[in-house]
């Protein structure tokens, strides 16, 4: 299969770069857990790829294309990043959250078609939110907030979709249920998922590749290495002993 997502040489961070040299791809149908001590640059990862910051050196591509090259308009109908942190305004509706995501597709006047409000729809009932839709976000619990982000993400329809610790505020039962939602997605809609996690054992279940984050270096495992357990082992005691 085609790559969709391609890391060329990339070094991370901010005044001085926080890896060597990044080199991993991803094709459409992946789910990707990135794996890591905290400190190591999960989260510096995931800005870089959205764009959100500049890379010290090297090239991210969707779908042969560079990142950095596309301008901000067009970017946004190509990748789409729900970060850990969740600032939208408090008051806001569950329903206006979700539609901000079919805002690169819309007119000046944010006018959304019939079509907008059936994507809309669907992906309010995909990820159990639709009985809230008309909640003030204030009024919602962490978890149904943190859906609600991930939803306006899906309804923005990129080909490329960004997480950052999308299981943090759910209960054991909704992190198995919005993983499992996650990777049905990806397959069915075509769709490459890259997300962080500290949840390792229940993450693991619905990937299809892991990018550990090993001392400096970031490596890339695909399905198979997983199978073995020496993995899995080796990256919840990366995880676990995150202090350091």
């Amino acid at each position: 299969m085609a790559e969709l997502l391609k890391i060329q040489n990339l070094l991370i961070g901010y005044n001085k770069a926080l890896t060597t040299h990044i080199n991993l791809t991803a094709t459409a149908g992946d789910i990707i857990c990135v794996v890591g001590r905290n400190g190591t640059g999960k989260s510096t990862l995931l800005n870089t790829l959205a764009g959100v910051i500049m890379p010290i050196e090297g090239n991210v591509y969707i779908d042969g294309n560079e990142i950095n090259r596309i301008k901000h308009t067009e970017r946004s109908c190509i990748i789409s990043y729900v970060s850990s942190r969740l600032d939208y305004l408090s008051n806001i509706k569950i329903f206006d959250l979700v539609a901000i995501g079919r805002s690169p597709y819309t007119n000046i006047f944010d006018k959304k078609s019939e079509n907008d409000r059936k994507i809309i729809k669907q992906y309010l009932e995909d990820f159990d939110i639709d009985h809230i839709k008309d909640k003030p976000l204030y009024s919602v619990s962490d978890g149904e907030r943190q859906r609600a982000m991930i939803c306006r993400a899906f309804v923005q329809e990129t080909p490329v979709i960004l997480l950052d610790e999308p299981t943090a505020f759910l209960d054991y039962y909704s992190k198995n249920q919005l993983l499992l939602k996650l990777s049905e997605l990806a397959l069915k809609n075509k769709k490459c998922i890259v997300f962080s996690s500290h949840d390792l054992e229940i993450a693991f279940k619905f990937v299809s590749k892991i990018w550990l984050f090993d001392k400096n270096k970031v490596e890339q495992f695909e399905l198979e290495d997983l199978k073995s357990g020496n993995l899995l082992e080796t990256a919840i005691a990366f995880n676990f002993n995150c202090s350091e």
